[in-house]
């Protein structure tokens, strides 16, 4: 019981530490290029803001692919932006170089209070851990992923740019606006007091309806999440979620398999343990056994004599030192030369030569 509550406490600790690793793979946004991109070699894009809220993809506007996220002031962010690129293998192309650049630009309102920026070289994915400062309330991001490929085929010999727009922000309209659902103040409580004001709400409430439906093919609602997003983007995230779901899963398999196992085998190497200990019981118990019957044959075979011969009156008539005990036996048989006792002091069985225990009883001689 003991081992089995040892396993469970593993395996839960296990579960804990792999979720929570895992976490980062469930929030990237993996956005898959347009076909004449993906043929030069470029599969996916991969950007994600962690520690941003509701960070989401919200579409294509001015040939840059756009992101808005929800921060707050001295926050820290951790920017992802990387490539999966085809094997090189595949395409006739004899060299691979990729260039990544990143540009802050930090703003308060409508005012830049500084910019920044990154660049790396041949490499397939980037990380940035960036620091909201404490009196801004927005940040853009403009991310550059450029892929080089060198080949004698001029189809395949040029350059693939993906650019990508992040705004992170504090404040919901200018995050509105970047998804393409602004806030509009409703005056229709301003407006009922006559017939004509009537009039306009009711046209206005049309218009709002019209901009709404219009609005909800880009956004679903106040959580402004994109429901347009391209049906590649959409499997790629799905490939996504069931590959973290597959090892997850095999990953709790594998771990009950090995605890199940390492527990069946402790189990049996104790229940060996036990046998061998009632083995070896019972070894003795049968030893003694065949002490017992061994010394008992003896004591019969004198007795038979004792029966079959002479007695012992008849044959010393006449010797002075027949009348002897066992004791003055001894003695004559150590002043003869030998230490050996002839029969046990402590239940009077006859001894084997050179033997130092009785056979009988036991006991030392």
């Amino acid at each position: 019981m003991k081992t089995f509550s040892k396993t469970i406490a593993k395996l839960t600790i296990l579960t804990i530490l792999f979720c929570l690793f895992s976490l980062p793979c469930f929030a990237e946004l993996r956005r898959v290029p347009a076909a004449s991109i993906v043929e030069q070699g470029l599969i996916a894009i991969t950007v994600d803001a962690e520690g941003a809220e509701d960070f989401r993809y919200v579409g294509l506007k001015d040939k840059r692919h756009t992101y808005v996220g929800k921060i707050k002031p001295e926050s820290k962010i951790k920017f992802v932006i990387g490539g999966a690129l085809k094997n090189a293998k595949e395409l006739p192309i004899t060299d691979r170089t990729s260039l990544v650049r990143m540009q802050v630009t930090v703003k308060k309102g409508d005012t830049v209070i500084k910019t920044q920026s990154f660049r790396k070289e041949n490499t397939s994915k980037v990380f940035l851990n960036y620091t909201v400062p404490k009196d801004a309330d927005t940040l853009e991001v403009i991310e550059n992923f450029v892929l080089t490929n060198k080949s004698g085929d001029s189809k395949f010999n040029q350059k693939v740019t993906t650019v990508n727009k992040l705004i992170l922000s504090t404040r919901e309209e200018i995050l509105a606006a970047a998804s393409g659902h602004p806030v509009t103040n409703n005056s229709s409580d301003k407006k009922a007091t006559t017939d004509t004001d009537d009039k306009k709400t009711t046209v206005d409430a049309n218009k709002s309806k019209e901009g709404s439906s219009k609005n909800t093919e880009k956004t679903d609602g106040k959580n402004g999440k994109s429901t347009k997003e391209s049906p590649e983007a959409e499997a790629a995230k799905r490939f996504t979620r069931i590959v973290s779901g597959s090892a997850f899963l095999a990953l709790l398999a594998g771990v009950g398999i090995y605890f199940f196992l390492k527990n069946k085998k402790s189990n049996r190497i104790a229940s060996d343990r036990l046998a061998h200990k009632e083995q070896l019981r019972l070894q003795a118990i049968e030893r003694q056994k065949n002490l017992q019957q061994n010394s008992r044959p003896e004591e019969v075979e004198d007795e038979w004599q004792q029966a079959d011969g002479p007695s012992e009156d008849a044959l010393h008539q006449n010797d002075p030192y027949q009348d002897i005990p066992q004791e003055c036996e001894q003695i004559a048989s150590v002043a003869a030369g030998t230490t050996q006792a002839l029969y046990c002091q402590n239940c009077g069985a006859p001894l084997k030569p050179d033997s130092r225990f009785c056979e009988n009883c036991g006991s030392k001689v």
